[in-house]
C-alpha cells in the first residue's frame, strides 16, 4: 500500500512540476523580453540622473572644480640668431625650450542661478609650478622679441601724426631694445620691468600694466574669464553658451565670428550625431573653435567619439570667404587668428604649435618649426551615451607680428615676420572614477542583452519542457481525475494528501 501511495505521490508531483515549469517559463520569457525592450530607456534615465547638473550633485561638483589638478605644459621659443635680423638672406632661428610644467586647477566662481534655463559664472585658473623630471627650470634664459615697445607702436599705428610723435619720442627716450633676454619665469608669470611701461603710463591716454609677462597677473583670482552665461537644462542646448561678458557678441570680432557660439567644452548633448561639427567656445581666444569627428578612440577602456581640428581651423577667408570676419582688420594667410582685440590691441596672433595646419609660408619664413599631428593638434573626445568628456587636448601657439610701422623709427624698416614666442599643451584625461562610471555605461547594454537572452532562453526551455512532458495515463482513472483542476484542488486540501507525503 505504501509503495502505491508513493508512486501515486510521484505522479502528483509530476503534475505540479509541469505546471510550475509552464508558469516560471512564461514569467522568465516575459521578463527577458521586457528587459530587452525597456533597458535603453532605463539606461538613459540613469544617465540623466547621474549627470544631473545641480549644486550638490556629482556632475556639478566635478564641473565646479576639477577633482584633481592636471599638467599644463608651456614651451618657449629661444631666438638664437637675433644678430642676423636685418639680413634678408638669413632666416630667424628658433629653439623650442620646455616643457615648463605647472599643475592647473580650474574653478568656477561668482555663480548666479536663476529660475530660467541659464546661469552665470566666472572662470579662475590657478597655476602652480612643479619640478618634474621632464620639466625645465624657470631660471632658463630665453631670448625673444621685446613685445612691450612693439605692442605700443602697434596699438597706435593708425593714430594721427601728433599721437605717433608722442609715442615715438617716448620709445626713443627709454632706449628700449628690439630683443630681450629674460628668465622663463619673467616671460611667463613673474613679469619683468621695462622702461617703456613706466614712461607710457605717464601719458594721459595710455593705460598699461607695470610689468610685462604673457601670464602676468593671470593666476587664479588675479584674472578671471567671464562672466559666462551657460544653458543648464539637460536638453540639446545643455552647456551651450548664451553670452560672454554679458554680451552675445563681446565685440572682439565682427559678425558671426564674434558670437558666443558653441559649448564650453566639459559637456555635449547625449547621443550626439557625430556628423555634426562640434563648436567649442574658448575664453582664452575670445571666440569659438570647431572640431570635426574623425574616429572612435579608447581612453582608459572607454570607447569615445574623437573630434579634432580641421586644417581650416584658423582660416580667415583664404579658404572660406565667410570666415573673413576673423581677419580683425588685418587679413593674413590661413592658419593664424588675429586676437589683438582681446589682448589690449597687442599684435598677438594664435596658431597651432609649430604652425601646424597653417599656410606653409609661416614655416618657410623661419627655422626650427617641426609640426607633429600627434603633439600639436587640438582634439576632444566624449563618451557618446552620456556626453561626458573623456579626453581633451588644447594646444595653442602665441605669435607676435613684427612689421614696418610708419611714424615709429624703431620699426620703420624692419622685415615682416610672425615670431613664435611660446605654445601650450593642456592635455587632460578623465579621472579613474569617471572612467569606471563611463565603462559601466558602455558595457551595460551588452550585459543587459546577455541577461535578456538568458532569461528568455531559460523561460522558453522551461515552458517547452513543462508543455511537452508526458501527462498522466488516462487509464489511471483516479490520477486522471486529479489532473482535472477541480478534483486536484480537492485532493490537495484533503488530509489524505498529507498522509501520502509521509508514507
Amino acid at each position: 500500500m505504501a509503495k502505491n501511495n508513493k508512486t501515486f505521490f510521484l505522479n502528483v508531483s509530476t503534475i505540479i512540476c509541469n505546471k510550475l515549469f509552464l508558469i516560471i517559463g512564461i514569467a522568465l520569457a516575459i521578463l527577458g523580453v521586457t528587459l530587452y525592450v525597456t533597458f535603453p530607456w532605463i539606461l538613459q534615465s540613469l544617465i540623466r540622473i547621474a549627470t544631473t547638473f545641480k549644486p550638490g550633485w556629482k556632475a556639478y561638483n566635478e564641473w565646479k572644480c576639477n577633482p584633481e589638478p592636471y599638467y599644463f605644459d608651456i614651451y618657449l621659443f629661444n631666438w638664437t640668431n637675433t644678430e642676423d635680423f636685418y639680413n634678408p638672406d638669413v632666416k630667424p632661428k628658433f629653439e623650442e625650450i620646455g616643457p615648463y610644467r605647472f599643475l592647473l586647477n580650474i574653478e568656477k566662481m561668482n555663480e548666479t542661478w536663476s529660475e530660467g534655463d541659464t546661469f552665470n559664472y566666472s572662470i579662475a585658473k590657478k597655476f602652480v609650478f612643479v619640478k618634474h623630471e621632464d620639466s625645465r627650470d624657470l631660471t632658463d634664459l630665453i631670448t625673444s622679441i621685446n613685445p612691450v615697445p612693439l605692442s605700443l607702436a602697434y596699438q597706435f599705428r593708425n593714430s594721427n601724426y601728433f599721437t605717433k610723435l608722442a609715442i615715438s619720442l617716448t620709445l626713443r627716450s627709454t632706449k628700449s631694445e628690439m630683443f630681450v633676454t629674460k628668465t622663463a619665469d619673467e616671460f611667463l608669470f613673474r613679469g619683468f620691468e621695462e622702461p617703456t611701461l613706466d614712461a607710457a603710463n605717464k601719458i594721459p591716454f595710455v593705460k598699461i600694466m607695470d610689468k610685462f609677462g604673457y601670464f602676468y597677473k593671470k593666476n587664479y583670482t588675479e584674472y578671471m574669464y567671464g562672466p559666462v552665461t551657460m544653458h543648464k537644462t539637460q536638453d540639446e542646448n545643455f552647456a551651450r553658451l548664451s553670452t560672454y561678458r554679458n554680451k552675445k557678441n563681446p565685440g572682439f570680432f565682427d559678425g558671426k565670428c564674434g558670437t558666443t557660439d558653441g559649448r564650453i567644452g566639459e559637456f555635449v548633448e547625449t547621443n550626439r550625431n557625430s556628423s555634426k561639427i562640434l563648436k567649442v567656445f574658448v575664453p582664452e581666444i575670445c571666440t569659438y573653435t570647431y572640431l570635426k569627428y574623425k574616429e572612435q578612440r579608447v581612453y582608459k577602456g572607454v570607447v569615445s567619439d574623437y573630434y579634432e581640428a580641421p586644417k581650416t581651423l584658423f582660416d580667415n577667408g583664404t579658404v572660406y570667404p565667410e570666415n573673413e570676419c576673423f581677419c580683425n582688420g588685418q587679413c593674413v594667410p590661413s592658419g593664424l587668428l588675429n586676437v589683438s582685440s582681446c589682448n589690449e590691441n597687442a599684435p598677438i596672433f594664435l596658431s597651432l604649435p609649430h604652425f601646424f595646419h597653417a599656410d606653409p609660408s609661416y614655416r618657410n619664413a623661419v627655422e626650427g618649426m617641426k609640426p607633429d599631428p600627434d603633439k600639436h593638434n587640438v582634439f576632444t573626445a566624449y563618451q557618446k551615451d552620456s556626453g561626458v568628456v573623456t579626453a581633451i587636448g588644447l594646444r595653442i601657439q602665441v605669435n607676435v607680428l613684427i612689421q614696418p610701422i610708419s611714424g615709429f623709427g624703431m620699426y620703420s624698416n624692419v622685415p615682416k615676420y610672425f615670431i613664435p614666442v611660446l605654445h601650450i599643451n593642456e592635455t587632460v584625461l578623465m579621472t579613474d572614477s569617471v572612467a569606471s562610471q563611463m565603462y559601466i555605461i558602455q558595457v551595460s547594454p551588452n550585459i543587459s542583452t546577455l541577461i535578456s537572452c538568458l532569461l528568455t532562453v531559460i523561460g522558453v526551455t522551461l515552458f517547452t519542457y513543462g508543455f511537452m512532458k508526458k501527462k498522466p495515463n488516462k487509464n489511471d482513472n483516479k490520477l486522471y481525475d486529479l489532473y482535472d483542476k477541480q478534483e486536484f484542488q480537492k485532493y490537495i486540501y484533503n488530509d489524505n494528501f498529507i498522509k501520502v507525503i509521509f508514507l
